[in-house]
């Protein structure tokens, strides 16, 4: 499904826009998914607002929204681990 050669980078954004489509309409799936490097480094390697931007269309708790994309991205990463 992803090629395990690409860039993490590329690789996190492919399974956030895979967790998109199976998540949410396709209105929301078309989001464009922007990772940036935080400012403060303790905050990890990369940062994404998808959440927050879902959340607001949605009329949902952002935390509630980042969970669910967080359980699919883990979800996809089991399936690939797998080979399925």
């Amino acid at each position: 499904m992803y090629a395990p050669s690409s860039k993490p980078k590329d690789r996190l954004k492919l399974l956030l826009e895979g967790s998109l489509r199976t998540l949410f309409s396709a209105q929301i799936a078309q989001l464009k998914v922007v990772l940036e490097v935080p400012k403060n480094r303790e905050h990890g390697d990369l940062t994404t607002n998808i959440a927050m931007r879902i959340a607001r269309l949605e009329k949902k708790n952002p935390l509630e929204v980042a969970r669910k994309i967080q359980l699919s991205v883990e979800t996809l990463l089991k399936e690939e681990a797998m080979g399925t």
